[in-house]
């Protein structure tokens, strides 16, 4: 690779100061001198395709429509490049631009002269690999439109930037990084339990949704039979895309917390090694329309390659919608673009998520509060970033994911219901009009336009309260909607598909659509904008009313609408070509209330374990007030016991800690001034264990704790990629015999007469319980009046007799009898063991006559005052046993005399069991003794040393 002297470059290459972009309605200059060569006379008509042109248009937008916009600046300027008979745009300074508008504001400010990788997008690819070949530059990797390459910038300002077809130089980072740890799957903060209960059928039978992420196990009980295989799919299993398709259509066979949003969708694998969307045709065959992106690379806040290659995506194939996790990155701040050192703003995870027809998922708390660690916007350009948020304590990625899975159930209903694909900007319209405002009051850039609230979406595509549009430059299009009298917080949401922008583009928008509403009472009503400018204390500034020209999407906001007929106009302020839209509208009906959690299908706690929120809808307003009451079906205590009073509505949650002690039905009444409001009638349940009494050779038993007020427990085995019902008892365990079984899995629920079900156990695989036939463990140990001899059994069911037996050297004696057995540890106490070794045995005597033994154990027993010293004979140079119950805490010691009376061994001992080396000694008798401190002797005799 050619080498360059950075420090005479230095001397006339400027180090440039970026201006930072400012609220949508303020104006700054910038003049980019920087990219200036030369200025365009006046006269001069017609423009060279062979240049590129900075130019300052001062015109209205549409007067651009002729040009060929290579970068989008601010303020008016753009970098143009014209075809040969283009005529000199009226009302535009035009001064004919170097190559430094090519590379990245970050590789300008940074001009590294370290060789590093750089992204090169070329309108003529085989050309620049061509020519970097030519010129000895490292090519690293090539995709379908840029290359990567190892290089510095000098090297690429003084051989690259120059060819003409090359349009864009930067560092993007393509390495993804997983943005959650556990899994934490709970559909009630989103209503997804609510449209459960109410449309069991909207399940996501039908839809195949694609993860773009390393393989998920196709061996998860949760996730059988799912997978459509692909060539796209990556070589390796990843534990987080496990976690994150089981979210999305988890089949629940492991515990309700594996049940995902959409448990009878279908889910394909794409890899991410590459951070790059897949090829539309591939999406179209494989029948994708909706694709999770739970991953990030790091901060980076300017739009690129990859940004600019998921909107081309969704553009190219109108029904995708692409969900991306914000990331995890919420306490940090991007190291540059206009949003620089700005602490918890602007730290979106990847370039990718500064694209603008995808939609980007960041994530609360259960109450809907922010967390710390989830990314924020604004996007590079000011645009509203995280566009929703969901539930999810543990990482974005977990949020990402129950919003794919939700788009898949309203992709089923809209099919269902009109016949064909909703397009992604509708969806779009329709999840960001449903959701639900939490955190700041308003639109932010924390939680975006809100929690998403999937019983809200679900009911604004079944009431058809949607259009999708079509404008072009300089027309609109208008809608009339009824809206009655007891209406309030109507709400309109209108989201478009764009054009994509070009990479180092400093606003993203290429068309612009206006949404505007007019009130029966001629009140014009305008969107929320934010304010855009570079502080914390701009960025958190309240919404106002005003035209938008930064989004793609925009909403307009009526708290207490009037009754009457309003107008909901789109145009098109600036629009190339034409430019569909989709359009969602609602409103809430006041005076109203209704319980989501539980309903009839809901166990609370939602799993058996943790404290739970009881939710609900309202349409009343913050003046009414309520007392939450419940009603425990099943306990002696049965009358209405007040939960919480004088409870604020409207922030429709209420958490409670149901009774530890209870197991039963309950109904939940919340109570106004003059209304009542009844829940379902729910249970109230914790999880039930299940052990294995025993695992024998062609059978087991399964047991568990028995569950107050359940009078049957239905037992399942998985079959196939489903829990089936194999059995229905009233006791607390149950024989299975082996042969009946398609799968080593099991599970129990408890049922009431009724017909109530509780929450279910976790799925066991019962070899993983144990594997002992009746016998758990049976060990013996030293005791003051013996041993004591213990078995452990799995279960007394079925067991008629235990015995307890020692080895007597020509066969075993019964030691005990246990005749009645009714717990499962047993002890029993030998009190005339022999000197020296004992061996033991358990026999298990069943009433089917069958005898199931023990293993033996073994143990030394030594009567007081005894002292064992073996082997004897021992070896010349081996190791001696020296067991004694003489042991004091001062020195204790082992000494061994020859036959002269000389001592040969002096040893301390360590403790009640010690070994003594000895050390080469003469063949034959040898006297010891065991003394303590006081010369008192605990025991003596001899042993025999014999040679090896």
């Amino acid at each position: 690779m050619k080498k360059f002297q950075p420090f005479f470059y230095f001397l006339f290459l400027p180090i440039f100061v970026f201006e930072p972009l400012f609220a949508q309605q303020r104006d700054l200059s910038i003049a980019y001198d920087h990219f200036k060569v030369a200025n365009v006379s006046q006269e001069r008509n017609v423009l060279s395709a062979d240049n590129y042109y900075l130019m300052h248009f001062k015109g209205p937008k549409n007067g651009l429509k002729n040009v060929q916009i290579a970068r989008r600046l601010k303020n008016g300027y753009f970098i143009i490049q014209p075809s040969n008979d283009l005529e000199r745009p009226s009302e535009a300074k035009l001064w004919k631009a170097n190559a430094l508008w090519k590379f990245s504001n970050k590789v300008l400010q940074t001009q590294s002269v370290q060789e590093e990788l750089y992204i090169i997008k070329s309108n003529d690819l085989p050309l620049l690999v061509k020519k970097l070949a030519e010129l000895h530059v490292e090519l690293w990797t090539q995709r379908d439109d840029f290359v990567v390459v190892k290089s510095n910038f000098i090297e690429l300002h003084e051989l690259v930037a120059d060819l003409d077809h090359v349009t864009y130089i930067g560092q993007e980072n393509l390495t993804p990084k997983m943005e959650a740890e556990v899994l934490d799957l709970n559909l009630i903060p989103n209503r997804i339990n609510y449209i459960r209960h109410w449309i069991p059928a909207l399940n996501g039978d039908g839809e195949i949704i694609s993860i773009q992420e390393p393989m998920y196990s196709t061996d998860d009980i949760d996730l059988l039979e799912k997978d459509i295989p692909s060539d796209l799919s990556a070589e390796f299993v990843d534990n987080h895309t496990t976690q994150m398709a089981t979210i999305i259509a988890g089949l629940g066979n492991s515990f309700i917390t594996g049940k995902g949003v959409a448990p009878h969708a279908r889910l394909t694998s794409s890899s991410n090694a590459d951070v790059l969307p897949d090829a539309v045709d591939d999406y179209i065959s494989l029948g994708v329309q909706v694709q999770n992106h739970s991953y990030g690379t790091e901060i980076e806040s300017f739009y690129g390659v990859l940004a600019q290659a998921f909107d081309q995506s969704a553009y190219d194939y109108p029904d995708l919608l692409h969900v991306f996790s914000s990331g995890n990155s919420g306490v940090q701040s991007s190291t540059d673009g206009v949003y620089q050192n700005i602490e918890g703003y602007a730290n979106l995870t990847g370039n990718f998520k500064m694209a603008k027809n995808v939609l980007t998922v960041g994530a609360v708390d259960t109450t809907g509060t922010e967390v710390d660690f989830a990314s924020r916007g604004p996007a590079y350009d000011g645009r509203v970033k995280p566009e929703m948020v969901t539930y999810s304590v543990a990482g974005t990625s977990n949020a990402a994911a129950l919003t794919t899975g939700t788009i898949s159930l309203l992709q089923q209903l809209y099919d269902s219901l009109y016949g064909n694909n909703p397009r992604a900007d509708l969806l779009k319209a329709v999840l960001i009009n449903s959701a639900e405002d939490v955190g700041k009051s308003g639109l932010d850039f924390v939680t975006g336009y809100g929690s998403l609230n999937a019983n809200m979406a679900v009911h604004c595509i079944m009431d058809e309260k949607f259009v999708r549009g079509e404008v072009e430059q300089n027309s609109d299009t208008t809608i009339l909607i009824e809206v009655p009298a007891n209406a309030k917080n109507l709400k309109i949401t209108m989201a478009y598909t764009d054009l994509p922008g070009n990479p180092n583009d400093e606003y993203a928008l290429v068309n612009d659509l206006d949404l505007e509403v007019l009130a029966p009472n001629d009140e014009l009503v305008l969107p929320q904008v934010l304010n855009t400018g570079a502080s914390v204390a701009e960025l958190e500034e309240e919404a106002i009313q005003s035209r938008d020209r930064l989004n793609t999407i925009e909403q307009v906001l009526v708290d207490e609408p009037i009754a009457g007929t309003y107008a909901i106009t789109v145009s098109g302020f600036y629009v190339e070509g034409s430019q569909q839209f989709g359009l969602a509208y609602q409103w809430d009906d006041a005076d109203s209330f209704y319980f989501t959690y539980p309903t009839a299908s809901d166990n609370l706690p939602y799993n058996g374990e943790t404290t739970s929120n009881i939710r609900w809808e309202n349409g009343y307003g913050d003046q009414t007030r309520g007392t939450l009451s419940v009603q425990l079906v099943n306990s002696s205590n049965s009358g209405w016991q007040i939960i919480a009073e004088d409870i604020d509505l409207t922030k429709e949650f209420n958490r409670w800690e149901a009774p530890e002690e209870y197991n039963g039905l309950a109904i939940l009444k919340m109570m106004l001034d003059d209304s009542e409001y009844y829940s379902d009638t729910f249970t109230i349940s914790h999880t039930p264990r299940i052990s294995l009494g025993f695992n024998c050779g062609d059978s087991l038993l399964l047991q568990w704790n028995a569950v107050d007020n359940s009078t049957n427990y239905k037992v399942y085995n998985l079959q196939g990629n489903k829990l089936r019902l194999i059995d229905k008892v009233n006791d607390t365990l149950t024989v299975i015999h082996k042969n009946e079984l398609a799968s080593n899995y099991l599970s129990i629920q408890p049922t009431t007469a009724d017909g109530y079900s509780f929450i279910q156990s976790n799925t066991v695989d019962y070899t993983l319980l144990g594997s002992n036939c009746y016998l758990n463990s049976f060990f013996a140990e030293l005791d003051s009046s013996g041993i004591s001899l213990m078995a452990n059994l799995g279960t007394v069911y079925g067991i008629d007799e235990i015995h307890f037996e020692r080895d007597a050297g020509d066969g075993y004696e019964l030691i005990a009898r246990i005749e009645s057995v009714e717990e499962p540890l047993i002890s029993q106490l030998d009190m005339m063991p022999d000197q020296g070794l004992n061996t033991y045995r358990c026999i298990i005597y069943l009433h089917n006559g069958i005898a199931l033994a023990s293993e033996e154990v073994s143990i030394q027993y030594l009567d007081d005052p005894a002292v064992l010293v073996f082997p004897n004979p021992v070896m010349n140079g081996g190791e001696l046993n020296v067991y004694t119950k003489f042991f004091e805490n001062e020195n204790v010691h082992f000494r061994l005399l020859n036959m002269k009376g000389e001592v040969v061994v002096d040893s301390f001992l360590s403790g009640p069991r010690s070994f003594v080396s000895l050390p080469n000694m003469a063949e034959g008798i040898y006297f010891y003794s065991i003394m303590g401190a006081s010369d008192r002797i605990a025991g003596e005799g001899k042993i025999l040393v014999r040679r090896k």
